[in-house]
């Protein structure tokens, strides 16, 4: 569950919190649970995150080519149903909702004027999935000229060549692409809804309008043999990205993979 209007509201109750929408709690007999939180549908009604009272110095990811960074989110809520990610299913639902291009300019020129933020990266489950919402984002980064680099998180299939240009010329300099296997068995499996043939198209435009990319892969699903193993590895390879991420498929509770 969202947990904004949550803590607002539990601040204002500690004397009696039990009646707080969304609160987990133990009250010395059991476990209790309150009805859900409602999902917040307006993010541009949420205040600025409060990066001061944060060092942002003090964090550093090797995607970055500057330093300091800052990263944040666009949106909320996935529309895919992967059965090894716990976001949607646990958090912020399959309900899509996303700050207006307005309200994400506005926070990427407070983060570079007020706290000198030299490098952004959007942790949003997936940056396109309003497509004409990336292209707006891309076109007012531009006119504004914001002169930072930008790191989004794509499913490559949507990586269609004109986005691509879109989000080069915005100043975005890397996309981060969930392609988890080179096994068509293995996305239907894990209930990716895509194949091995448009996830190589995607990159492939994304690295022709200049992005740097940088793939992330799981090896270890539960049907996996060691010749899928290898043809993963393989696979990331082939594609040439610039960077590539290993990770381990976990199952963890609330997702079907689980």
């Amino acid at each position: 569950q969202e947990w904004d209007l949550s803590l607002a509201d539990l601040a204002n109750r500690l004397a009696s919190p039990a009646g707080t929408p969304g609160l987990v709690w133990h009250d010395g007999q059991g476990i209790r649970l309150a009805p859900p939180a409602p999902l917040v549908e307006d993010l541009d009604q949420l205040p600025l995150p409060a990066f001061d009272l944060i060092d942002l110095r003090q964090f550093r990811e090797a995607a970055f080519s500057r330093h300091p960074t800052a990263t944040t989110i666009s949106s909320r809520g996935c529309r895919q149903h992967c059965s090894f990610c716990v976001f949607p299913r646990t958090i912020y639902s399959h309900e899509f909702r996303a700050q207006s291009p307005k309200r994400v300019l506005e926070e990427a020129l407070f983060l570079r004027d007020r706290h000198g933020v030299r490098g952004l990266r959007y942790d949003d489950d997936s940056f396109e999935t309003d497509r004409e919402r990336a292209l707006a984002i891309a076109d007012l980064f531009s006119i504004r000229r914001l002169g930072i680099p930008w790191i989004v998180q794509c499913r490559p299939e949507n990586l269609d060549p004109e986005l691509c240009r879109a989000l080069a010329r915005g100043g975005c300099e890397m996309v981060l692409c969930g392609v988890e296997s080179a096994s068509d068995e293995s996305l239907r499996r894990m209930e990716k809804n895509t194949t091995v043939a448009k996830i190589t198209e995607g990159i492939r435009n994304a690295r022709r309008a200049g992005l740097r990319v940088l793939n992330c892969f799981m090896l270890g699903f539960h049907w996996e043999t060691e010749e899928d193993v290898r043809a993963t590895v393989s696979f990331a390879c082939r594609l040439h990205a610039d960077l590539a991420q290993f990770s381990t498929p976990v199952p963890l509770p609330g997702t079907p993979y689980y």
